[in-house]
């Protein structure tokens, strides 16, 4: 051992006669070829891991012998393992915490309804310390599932694996081949009011199936499952159970197995889902079947099934690479590097015992902390948007537990912690040489900073062959593809009930004049009515004769003409402002691109210069500056392109008339570009920098959290 053997509060445990309690069992696990021992406390369902030194100790508390007796025979056989005097104090004091030991020590009944009731708070604590996952505890189902398991016990032979893993195979390829259908305009489907529904609806039936698969698997390798409740995860009622139980057994893949048994059931629902959906005709059973499908693959993927958190994927990673806690001892060893290596601290006790476990230490340790953030803010931040008063308090505490807490721990320890020693000063001179050249480096060395979005190539509105008055397509004059002049004609329409209105006001306009010319010097009443219907006739023919004008379709500019689904246009009914064809002009010097409202200012007063990339050439770079800009958000996109049904990056309104409406708040600017663009697509598109004034990245990503805030909140 690195400190010393020996402690001054020795003589407190010295001669105390402790034993184990009836209700406390010694489970034997292998890990990465050392040995392992798991105490399991049958009364509170609690399980505790120990190293084999550590339970050398505790399989000699039989009541007979001091504490002083077995540390003293422990040097023979464990030599340079044998925990230290303030080692065995602490492992004392642990075992007292959680009821697992007894001693010669007179019986306190005051201390024991202490201990009682302290346990008691700590359970009731345990389960509502955390207001994003409340637990309430309701029933316990083990005789349920012994009457069960006999129909779910062939799943856990190798012909059940096997058809579990065909079943796998068989989703995988079938989502595959349809994974276009699957994520065709994903956003909009998904955020759709009526589906919001289904999905709250589906996701307690999920997750109850998912808990009852964690259940059977301990029932079938022989655990007992003593729990199951209700837990409220962030105000959703979702159920629960209780599977610890499989902590304690031998085999790694049996504890794998039980971990593994919900991802498996919410991975085989989604299989059985996608089976549904594809043969499914469109209506509730499909848009059911389709949830599940989001539920069984999003949620496995980001919570269940990811190893990065706490949760069944966690627990068996931690199995299968036989690594005990993971977590706790990844955060042990960086705080382990961070002590030998920057502080250059003594005498410091490393976590790792092999190099396979410090690169996974590394790397789980930097990536679950990541990623924890990353999901803490964002369930943060959805809160805040459904709750705004209380959302924003419990943001607050997800965001101090996940930021505040481990700073202050920081501080405490470089403030208060007596492993310092003498060498308190240094390390904290250290660390605030550190804290102030971080601080300078986000705060005041200048980073290039810039906004990005998309936008499309405009061709003008004289690009656009437009219907101008109703009719059906009587034929194509011009071929698609060919070059074409201004004023060419390029579509003929045709409206037999206009054709028969104008043979109508023609003949009309005939009767008026000749009856105007026989009265018109016996009458002057009857000629200045007769007068007054020919104006009006002659009118209304004039605009009959316009709106037989506007049927034939013709090129406003020069250019090449390009009619979508040219085989299908003749005969086709086209509505007045139809876009029936385009006329590309050789070159493009204008583009449209749409900013969101969160960037909008910015774009419009602090652009120092644009930057332009045409798909399909995104290695030119072109300059542009800004010519325009609506002074009022967008209700429609200038283009489909910009969806992303469309291959873009915004989502559309589903509940909007038009398929054009943004879910989000945008404005058009349109930039004249430096260099002619030749036309190659209709609306191709661009992908356009503005580049802002140099900034501190910190003062970047606050603006980010500004803008990102008021953007959810619509502050």
């Amino acid at each position: 051992m690195k400190e010393s053997h020996f402690s001054p509060n020795w003589y407190r445990v010295a001669n105390l006669k402790l034993c184990l309690r009836n209700h406390v069992e010694i489970h034997r696990q292998q890990m990465r070829g050392r040995t392992w021992y798991v105490l399991q406390d049958a009364q509170s369902g609690k399980y505790f891991r120990v190293s084999p030194a550590v339970r050398d100790i505790i399989q000699r508390l039989d009541g007979r012998a001091s504490i002083d007796d077995i540390w003293q025979a422990a040097a023979a056989r464990l030599g340079k393992e044998q925990p230290t005097q303030s080692e065995v104090i602490e492992l004392i004091a642990q075992l007292y915490r959680a009821d697992l030991i007894r001693g010669d020590v007179p019986p306190d009944m005051d201390e024991l309804v202490h201990r009682a009731g302290t346990q008691a708070r700590q359970r009731f604590l345990s389960r509502y310390k955390n207001p994003l996952a409340l637990r309430f505890p309701l029933l316990d189902p083990d005789r349920f599932l012994n009457r069960i398991m006999p129909v779910f016990r062939p799943l856990f032979t190798y012909w059940g694996a096997l058809l579990l893993v065909v079943l796998g195979i068989t989703g995988v390829v079938l989502a595959v081949l349809n994974f276009t259908a699957l994520t065709s305009n994903l956003s909009d489907r998904v955020l759709s009011r009526d589906n919001l529904i289904l999905m709250l609806l589906l996701y307690p039936v999920i997750k109850g199936l998912h808990e009852m698969g964690h259940a059977i698997a301990a029932k079938a390798f022989g655990g007992e499952v003593h729990e199951i409740g209700i837990m409220l995860l962030v105000f959703m009622p979702v159920p629960y159970v209780d599977a610890s139980a499989a902590s304690a057994f031998r085999s790694r893949w049996q504890r794998a197995a039980v971990g593994a048994a919900g991802i498996a059931v919410e991975f085989l629902l989604a299989v059985l889902a996608l089976l549904v959906w594809l043969q499914a005709e469109p209506g509730l059973v499909r848009a059911a079947a389709f949830n599940v499908i989001i539920i069984g693959g999003v949620s496995t993927l980001l919570f269940n099934g990811n190893p990065l958190l706490r949760f069944d994927g966690y627990y068996v990673l931690s199995d299968l690479l036989a690594i005990p806690n993971l977590a706790s001892r990844s955060n042990r060893y960086l705080m382990y590097l961070i002590k030998t290596r920057l502080f250059s601290l003594p005498n410091q006790e490393n976590p790792a015992h092999s190099r396979g476990e410090q690169r996974w230490f590394i790397f789980y340790g930097i990536a679950s902390f990541v990623y924890r953030l990353f999901i803490t803010i964002t369930i943060a931040l959805f809160i805040a948007t459904r709750f705004f008063f209380i959302g924003v308090l419990l943001a607050c505490f997800s965001l101090y537990m996940a930021l505040l807490k481990p700073t202050f721990n920081a501080l405490r320890y470089l403030l208060f912690a007596p492993s310092l020693g003498q060498q308190r000063a240094r390390v904290q001179m250290i660390s605030a040489t550190l804290l102030v050249t971080l601080l300078a480096a986000l705060f005041y060395l200048p980073a290039p900073y810039s906004t990005r979005t998309e936008g499309v190539l405009s061709m003008g509105q004289q690009a656009q062959v437009v219907a101008g008055a109703s009719g059906f397509v009587a034929r194509v004059v011009q071929e698609s593809g060919s070059e074409v002049q201004a004023g060419d004609d390029l579509i003929v329409l045709e409206d037999l009930e206009l054709a028969s209105t104008l043979e109508l006001l023609e003949a009309q306009l005939q009767e008026f004049t000749a009856s105007y010319r026989g009265v018109n010097l016996f009458d002057k009443v009857q000629a200045d009515i007769l007068n007054q219907q020919i104006a009006r006739t002659r009118a209304r023919l004039d605009y009959f004769r316009q709106r037989q004008q506007q049927l034939s379709l013709t090129a406003a500019s020069t250019g090449q003409l390009v009619i979508p689904a040219v085989d299908e246009l003749p005969g086709r009914f086209l509505e007045e402002g139809t876009v029936a064809a385009y006329v590309l002009p050789a070159a493009v010097r204008e583009v449209d691109v749409v900013v969101g409202s969160d960037r909008v200012s910015l774009v419009s007063d602090g652009t120092l210069q644009v930057e332009v990339r045409v798909e399909g050439a995104v290695d030119r770079v072109i300059p542009a500056r800004i010519i325009r800009q609506t002074p009022s958000s967008l209700e429609r996109l200038p283009s489909h392109v910009l969806t992303a049904r469309g291959g873009g990056t915004i989502a559309v309104d589903p509940e909007a008339a038009s398929t054009l409406a943004p879910l989000g708040s945008y404005y058009l600017f349109t930039l004249a570009l430096d260099e002619p663009v030749e036309q190659r697509l209709v609306e191709g598109r661009v992908y356009v920098r503005f580049v802002h004034q140099a900034l501190p990245l910190g003062r970047q990503w606050l603006l980010v959290i500004r803008q990102t805030f008021l953007r959810l909140l619509n502050v």
